[in-house]
């Protein structure tokens, strides 16, 4: 087994983690219509980036209702 493997598949768990969270809080559309126009070779990595690291990470970590994550935001 790889030791890429464990990693690669942290990230892809960040990713869905984050995206769940993302289209609960900004909703369906404005996700799909986000990552449809982000579709491109060369933004792809900007949306994936965004959707693991800001849902991923910091919308998923305790410590802050969501209502205070969006004042913040």
């Amino acid at each position: 087994m790889s030791t890429d493997a464990p990693l690669q598949k942290l990230h892809e768990v960040l990713f869905e983690e984050g995206l769940k969270v993302r289209r609960e809080v900004v909703g369906n559309s404005y996700v799909d219509r986000s990552l449809s126009n982000g579709s491109s070779d060369f933004a792809k990595p900007g949306q994936q980036l965004v959707t693991e690291w800001c849902w991923g990470h910091v919308w998923t970590r305790p410590g802050l209702e969501r209502s205070q994550r969006s004042l913040l935001r």
